[in-house]
C-alpha cells in the first residue's frame, strides 16, 4: 500500500498542472452539489426541530360555499383548537391558536430602541404544544395574562445585554405595555414557525382587536400535540368536523370542514410549489454530480495516451491489474482531498454571497445533522470518477510499453464529453428562462403603477387625524397621497358574498378606499365611478364574472349585493388587477368607500429624486411622530420582494452554471488537447496532401459537433421539461419560450465550436514536419 501511495503522489506531482485542473474541476462540482444537497436536505426537514415532532399536528380549514369545498388553507377560525382539545380530551394532550404577526406588525420598544424581530400572538398552551425549550419563566400561567411576553433568549440578550431581562417593561411600539415574564431557547431555522417574541394573545382580545371565534374571522394559525402518535387520523378528522357541526353547524349558504396535517408536511408537502423547486433542485444536483465526476473521468481517460507506457512499466515490473486499480483510486482520493480544501475556501471566502443566494445560513447548511452529505457525496463522486477510469487504467496489457492500442478509448470519452454538453445545455437553458421570467412577472402590468410610491402606517398614537394630515399636506417632495386598509402587495381579508338568485356564494377579496386611491396606484375605472358613500362600491372584473353578470350593460341594471349583512350597490368596474403577485388565480375584489381622509395604510406619491425623497420622508416621520415607529417603504421594491424565492432559485441555478461550464470547459480543453496529439500526424499528412488550415480546423470542429449537436438537443428538451414545471409556480409566462431554448442552445455550440478551433489553431497552422520528423 505504501509503494501504490508513494506512486500515485509521484505521479500527480509529475503532472502538477493536470493534477490543479482535476482539483479545480473537482472542487467546483463539489461545491455546488454539496450546497443544493444541503438544502434541499434542508427544506425537506422543516419542523422536525419541534420535541417529539410526529405527535405535532396542524389544523386545517375549508370553507364550504353553496355545497363545495374551497381549496384547503392554514389560516382557521379562533375557537378551532380549544374546541379540538375540549371535545377530545384522551387523544390531545394541548393545542395552540396563534397569530404571526398580522395584528402586531409594528415593532417592540425599549427604550429609544426598536426590534422589529418576528413575533407572534398565542395562547399559553404555545411552548407545550409545540415542545419549545423554556428557559424561565411560566407560560402556562402568565401568557394566559394580558401584556405579557417571552423572549427567545437572542433577542434578550439584544436587548438587555447582560442584564436580567425578567420583570423588565417593553411596549409595542411605544404604545401597549409588555412585561417580560419568560425567555425560551431559539428555535433553528428549518422552522415554519420561528418568533424571536410570543405575545400573550389576551392582549389584543382585552382591546377588540381580531375575531376569535366561529364566525368568520380565519386569520388563526392552530395545532394540536396527541397523546399518542398511533392515532387513526381519518378517524380523528370525523370526531373534528363532529365538534365543529356542534359549535358551528352547516347552514344552506356556509359550512366549515376541517382536517389534520403533520406538521411537517406544511412547508413542502402542501405546498406544491415547494415540492416543484425540490424536484428541480434534485435534478440540478444529480446533473452537477455527475457531470463533476464524468469530468474527472474524461481528463483522466483523455490521459491514458500519455500514461499507457508507465503502467505497462508498472505491469512488467509485477504489478497486477488490481494494484493499479488501487493506486489509480489512491491518485482519486488525494485529488478529493485537493477539491475538498478547495470547497472549504470557497465556502468560507463567499458564505455572505453563498448565504444570499440560497438565503439559509451556512451553519444550517452544515448543521451536525447534515455533515453526512459532503460524505456521501465526496464517496460519490470516488466511486463515479474513480471506478471507470480505474478499470480502464488497470486493462492496460504489457504490449503497451511496445505499441499505441488507444483507438478503442475513444467511445468513453465521446460518450463523457456528450454528457457534459447535456448538462450545460440543460442548466444554461433553464437559467435562461429563469432570468426572462423573473424579469417578465417583476415588470409586467399589473393593474397599477408603483413608480415613485412609498407605503407605510399611520401613526397610531396619535388620534388627531387634522394634525397627522396637516403635517403631510407641508411635505413639498410629496406629490399626493391618499390611504386604505390594505395593499394590494400585502393582499387583503375575505367576506362572503351572498347571491340573491339562490347562486352558489363565494368569497371575494376587499378593501376600503376612494376615488384619490385608486388614482395615485394606477388603478383603471372600465366603467362607472368610484364608490362616495359608505353603501357603494367598485367591483373588478372577475367580481362581475364571480356573479354571473354581463360586464357591458351590469351597471344600467343599478346592481346591489348583500355582503357583512348589508346591502351595497355596485358603482363602477374596475379594471383586473393582480393581488399578492402572480402566483394564484385573479381574484373578485371589492373596494367600500371610507369617508375619512386617513385609514390603515398610507401610499404616497413622490417627486424625484425618489431615493432621496423617500430618506427625508422617514427623517421627517420619525421627527413629527418620534412616539410612534414610522417607516415608509418603496413599493416598487415591496413588488421585487415578492419574488424573493424565485431571484434565489435563479441565483442558484446561476451558481450552478457558473461551475458546470467551468468544469465543462476543463474537460473540453484535456479532450481537444488529447485529440490533437493522436491525431497529429494525420493532420500533417493531410496537409502535406494539400489541406488548408481551414479544413483542419472544419476536421475537428465536425467531429466535435457530431457530440454537441445531439448533446446540446437532448439538454435543452430536459430543460424545457424542468421549466415547464417551474413556470407552473406561476399564472403568467414569459412569451415565445422557444427563442430562448433555442438561441441559448445555439450559443452553447457557438462557444463549443469557436473553443475547439482555438485550441485547433495552432496545429493547423504549425509545419506537418514537426509532426512527421519522428517517422
Amino acid at each position: 500500500m505504501m509503494k501504490q501511495l508513494h506512486y500515485a503522489w509521484k505521479t500527480l506531482m509529475h503532472n502538477k498542472g493536470m493534477a490543479l485542473t482535476k482539483i479545480i474541476s473537482l472542487g467546483l462540482g463539489l461545491t455546488m452539489c454539496i450546497l443544493l444537497f444541503a438544502r434541499i436536505d434542508f427544506e425537506n426537514s422543516y419542523d422536525t426541530c419541534f420535541k417529539e415532532h410526529q405527535n405535532i399536528y396542524q389544523l386545517w380549514m375549508q370553507w364550504k360555499l353553496g355545497g363545495e369545498l374551497n381549496d384547503p388553507q392554514m389560516m382557521c377560525v379562533g375557537s378551532l383548537a380549544g374546541a379540538v382539545m375540549e371535545g377530545l380530551p384522551d387523544i390531545v394532550e394541548s393545542a395552540v391558536t396563534l397569530q404571526p404577526g398580522g395584528m402586531i406588525g409594528k415593532p417592540l420598544k425599549y427604550g429609544e430602541s426598536y426590534y422589529d424581530e418576528p413575533k407572534i400572538l398565542a395562547d399559553s398552551l404555545f411552548f407545550s404544544t409545540l415542545g419549545i425549550e423554556v428557559l424561565s419563566g411560566k407560560p402556562v400561567e402568565d401568557l394566559a395574562q394580558p401584556g405579557t411576553v417571552f423572549l427567545s433568549e437572542s433577542l434578550a440578550k439584544k436587548i438587555f445585554g447582560e442584564n436580567d431581562p425578567l420583570g423588565q417593561q417593553i411596549t409595542y411600539n411605544g404604545t401597549w405595555f409588555l412585561h417580560v415574564r419568560g425567555i425560551y431557547r431559539d428555535i433553528p431555522d428549518n422552522a415554519s414557525i420561528r418568533p424571536q417574541a410570543v405575545i400573550s394573545l389576551p392582549t389584543v382580545l382585552l382591546r377588540g382587536i381580531g375575531n376569535h371565534s366561529w364566525d368568520g374571522g380565519d386569520s388563526w394559525y392552530e395545532y394540536i400535540r396527541l397523546k399518542d402518535k398511533d392515532v387513526d387520523i381519518d378517524l380523528l378528522n370525523k370526531n373534528i368536523n363532529k365538534i365543529i357541526q356542534q359549535h358551528a353547524p352547516d347552514t344552506d349558504d356556509v359550512g366549515l370542514y376541517a382536517f389534520v396535517r403533520p406538521i411537517t408536511d406544511a412547508h413542502a408537502e402542501m405546498n406544491e410549489d415547494v415540492r416543484r423547486i425540490n424536484t428541480i433542485m434534485w435534478v440540478l444536483a444529480i446533473t452537477l454530480l455527475f457531470i463533476a465526476s464524468l469530468n474527472y473521468s474524461l481528463i483522466s481517460i483523455s490521459s491514458l495516451n500519455r500514461r499507457a507506457k508507465a503502467i505497462g512499466v508498472h505491469k512488467c515490473s509485477g504489478a497486477g491489474s488490481g494494484s493499479i486499480f488501487t493506486m489509480f483510486l489512491l491518485e482519486t482520493l488525494f485529488i478529493l482531498i485537493g477539491a475538498a480544501a478547495v470547497m472549504a475556501l470557497l465556502i468560507l471566502n463567499f458564505s455572505d454571497f453563498i448565504e444570499y443566494s440560497l438565503s439559509t445560513p451556512i451553519s444550517s447548511l452544515f448543521a451536525a445533522g447534515r455533515l453526512w452529505i459532503p460524505v456521501a457525496v465526496i464517496s460519490g463522486v470516488l466511486i463515479l470518477g474513480g471506478i471507470l477510469p480505474g478499470h480502464i487504467f488497470a486493462s492496460v496489457p504489457v504490449s503497451q510499453v511496445f505499441r499505441r492500442v488507444t483507438e478503442r478509448k475513444r467511445s468513453w470519452k465521446r460518450a463523457l464529453l456528450f454528457i457534459e454538453f447535456s448538462g450545460v445545455a440543460f442548466i444554461c437553458s433553464l437559467l435562461c428562462v429563469m432570468f426572462a421570467q423573473y424579469r417578465y412577472v417583476v415588470s409586467k402590468d399589473k393593474g397599477y403603477d408603483l413608480t415613485r410610491l412609498a407605503t407605510g402606517p399611520l401613526p397610531s398614537v396619535y388620534d388627531s387625524s387634522n394634525a397627522v394630515l396637516a403635517v403631510y399636506r407641508g411635505l413639498p417632495y410629496v406629490e399626493k397621497f391618499s390611504s386604505s386598509i390594505y395593499t394590494p402587495l400585502t393582499g387583503y381579508s375575505g367576506e362572503i358574498v351572498y347571491k340573491e338568485d339562490h347562486g352558489t356564494n363565494f368569497s371575494t377579496r376587499y378593501d376600503y378606499g376612494n376615488k384619490e386611491y385608486l388614482d395615485i396606484m394606477g388603478m383603471t375605472i372600465l366603467q362607472g365611478r368610484a364608490p362616495e358613500k359608505t353603501d357603494e362600491v367598485i367591483a373588478n372584473q372577475t367580481f362581475i364574472r364571480y356573479m354571473g353578470w354581463d360586464e357591458k350593460t351590469v351597471l344600467t341594471e343599478n346592481p346591489t349585493i348583500i355582503a357583512y349583512d348589508q346591502r351595497v350597490r355596485i358603482t363602477g368596474i374596475l379594471k383586473d388587477f393582480t393581488i399578492n403577485g402572480f402566483f394564484s388565480e385573479q381574484q373578485p375584489f371589492i373596494m367600500y368607500y371610507h369617508p375619512y381622509p386617513l385609514k390603515g395604510q398610507m401610499v404616497m406619491k413622490l417627486k424625484e429624486p425618489f431615493e432621496e425623497n423617500l430618506n427625508r420622508l422617514n427623517e421627517d416621520m420619525a421627527e413629527a411622530f418620534p412616539a410612534g415607529h414610522i417607516e415608509f417603504k418603496s413599493m416598487e421594491r415591496m413588488n421585487e420582494e415578492l419574488y424573493k424565492d424565485v431571484k434565489v432559485f435563479r441565483d442558484m441555478t446561476l451558481l450552478a452554471a457558473i461551475a458546470v461550464i467551468m468544469i465543462t470547459v476543463m474537460g473540453l480543453v484535456g479532450f481537444v488537447k488529447d485529440e490533437i496529439n493522436r491525431r497529429s500526424k494525420e493532420i500533417a499528412i493531410r496537409k502535406v496532401n494539400g489541406a488548408e488550415t481551414a479544413d483542419i480546423l472544419r476536421l475537428m470542429s465536425g467531429d466535435i459537433l457530431k457530440v454537441a449537436l445531439p448533446a446540446v438537443a437532448i439538454g435543452t428538451a430536459i430543460a424545457a421539461w424542468a421549466g415547464d414545471i417551474w413556470l407552473n409556480i406561476f399564472t403568467v409566462r414569459v412569451d415565445n419560450l422557444w427563442i430562448y431554448y433555442t438561441l441559448t442552445a445555439m450559443t452553447i455550440l457557438i462557444i463549443i465550436l469557436a473553443s475547439v478551433a482555438l485550441l485547433s489553431w495552432q496545429t493547423a497552422r504549425e509545419n506537418p514536419s514537426k509532426s512527421l520528423k519522428s517517422e
